[in-house]
């Protein structure tokens, strides 16, 4: 269900989905770290999770910008 969400927000564009999960659910968490979420924030009762979405590439044409 949460990757149909993750799908749905990708086609609206959508950079970042973030949500908050009990610090206590290592089941939770271990299923949004399968799908690739980051901590951001952590606290002794709840933390806060992000995932970037729309990621660029890092393939480049012509002339490369990083140095």
């Amino acid at each position: 269900m949460l990757e149909r969400c993750l799908e749905e927000c990708r086609k609206r564009r959508f950079e970042t989905v973030r949500l908050e999960v009990r610090s206590d659910n290592s089941s939770a968490i271990h299923a949004y770290k399968k799908l690739e979420f980051d901590f951001i924030s952590i606290g002794t009762e709840s933390s806060m999770m992000e995932k970037q979405l729309n990621k660029p590439s890092l393939s480049f044409q012509g002339e490369a910008l990083l140095k």
